[in-house]
């Protein structure tokens, strides 16, 4: 009897500690392009891939658009927005108006985006198995949407006002510039892609340094920066924070 009351203890405890095991798991909420109709799955090791592949993304999910946001990544977004909207207030007051009037209107648009939290990841379940640096253990608060795919190209920044493209497969960033017209404020050497998985790109676009032609992602975005020589001392980090907060974004539709 003594033992019979012992081993029932010992499964009970058992029983209590893997439920708490259980209920202590990270659990990602998922939406979106789904074949499971699980709003929320416990990743089985802890890791994103095996969540994934619970969640069961659906066949019109466009995987390089999948947006995965975390709790812990919105603060670092927060200061990010904030010091770029301090870089554009100090270059509304540029003597050059054109760069002034770039500056504002990007201003405008910075605030109205929001902060995401939205972090880069591969979203192939199976490849981020192979790669395990590219599988990274869930968070209290991780958040998956599976999108479908996206039909254009958004072309901001320096020129004469923002631009939705239709997407042209194979057809070189440059060429998305080229329509929606450069103004004179615009950086004569340099753009930013920034890719719908958050791959960001920096291209040549002078004679002296052009880049090898660079098709853009359905639902990128192509920055045309101000031009550096003019605005470096008083932004010189201007362009590559206004890229990395980008690539925080919804993809362009």
């Amino acid at each position: 009897m003594r033992f019979s009351t012992t081993f029932a203890a010992l499964l009970c405890l058992g029983y209590s500690l893997s439920a708490k095991s259980q209920a202590s798991e990270p659990v990602v909420a998922f939406e979106g392009e789904l074949e499971s109709e699980q709003p929320s799955v416990v990743a089985a090791d802890g890791r994103l891939a095996s969540a994934i592949l619970a969640a069961k993304p659906s066949s019109r999910a466009f995987l390089p658009a999948t947006i995965f946001t975390r709790d812990a990544a919105v603060a670092r977004q927060v200061r990010l927005k904030a010091g770029i909207e301090h870089d554009l207030q100090q270059l509304k007051k540029h003597s050059d108006p054109a760069i002034s009037l770039v500056a504002e209107r990007l201003e405008e648009w910075i605030a109205d985006l929001p902060v995401t939290g939205r972090t880069a990841v591969l979203a192939d379940a199976r490849l981020m198995e192979l790669q395990p640096q590219h599988n990274p253990r869930v968070e209290t608060g991780d958040a998956v949407r599976f999108l479908p795919r996206p039909a254009t190209v958004e072309v901001v920044g320096a020129v004469a006002s923002h631009c939705t493209l239709e997407h042209v497969p194979q057809l070189d960033a440059l060429e998305y510039v080229k329509k929606c017209h450069a103004t004179s404020s615009a950086d004569p050497d340099h753009i930013f892609v920034i890719q719908v998985d958050g791959t960001i790109q920096a291209l040549g676009i002078a004679l002296w340094n052009r880049s090898d032609t660079q098709y853009v992602s359905p639902g990128g975005r192509i920055l045309v920066p101000l031009d550096r020589r003019r605005t470096g001392r008083i932004a010189p980090d201007i362009d590559q924070d206004l890229s990395r907060f980008i690539a925080t974004q919804l993809p362009s539709p």
